[in-house]
């Protein structure tokens, strides 16, 4: 299943709804994240794991699509626009707006 990190300092999970808004792709909110309907793509909300790691991820699952070609350009399109190009330094976009799983104790 490829994946990619979004680049949570620069964009959060409600800029990457609304491009998809603007590009009248359907979406559909879900627990851990954001679908686009008819699609195996899902924008994950963020995960901070047991030891910090911060986890912002795009991802496509293959064993869901029917149309995976199309929907492989939709996903290359999405991790060009906001896949993470740089190493990041831990700050978090729209933090107090957005979903979060925090799991660091």
């Amino acid at each position: 299943m490829p994946s990619k990190t979004y680049d949570f300092e620069k964009y959060s999970i409600i800029d990457i709804k609304n491009y998809l808004d603007q590009q009248n792709i359907k979406t559909k909110e879900v627990d851990k994240g954001i679908n686009i309907e008819d699609t195996g793509i899902t924008i994950k909300y963020i995960v901070i794991d047991i030891a910090g790691r911060i986890h912002a991820v795009i991802y496509l699952d293959r064993l869901q699509q029917k149309n995976y070609e199309e929907q492989k350009k939709l996903f290359d399109k999405l991790k060009r626009k906001f896949g993470c190009k740089t190493k990041h330094e831990g700050k978090i976009k729209d933090i107090k707006k957005i979903k979060i799983r925090n799991y660091k104790k």
